[in-house]
């Protein structure tokens, strides 16, 4: 779904503002948009060119274990994931541009 034309989501499972949630977020860049999205794909819908796209191959190694840091000033981590979690369980996900 979008917010409008810099703003989308995805949401699947139970997503209760009362459960506990773990988020990860990463920089967003100008490709980042629902707007972007549908304007390199050349369809008016989303979803569509969604299926279209292939993820990137991601290596990490098994010692990659990166400390978090706080964002400094005028950083965009405008895309990410939000899970959120019963008895330690993941029940739903929030998916972010």
């Amino acid at each position: 779904s979008d917010l409008g034309p810099n703003v989308g989501y995805e949401a699947i499972g139970l997503v209760d503002s009362s459960l506990p949630t773990v988020g990860v977020f990463a920089k967003a860049t100008a490709k980042d948009t629902p707007k972007s999205a549908t304007e390199q794909s050349g369809t008016g819908i989303r979803s569509e060119s969604e299926t279209e796209a292939e993820a990137p191959e991601v290596h990490i190694s098994p010692s990659f274990s990166p400390a978090p840091q706080v964002p400094k000033q005028g950083e965009d981590y405008g895309k990410g994931v939000i899970f959120y979690l019963r008895d330690k369980v993941v029940v739903g996900i929030v998916l972010w541009n």
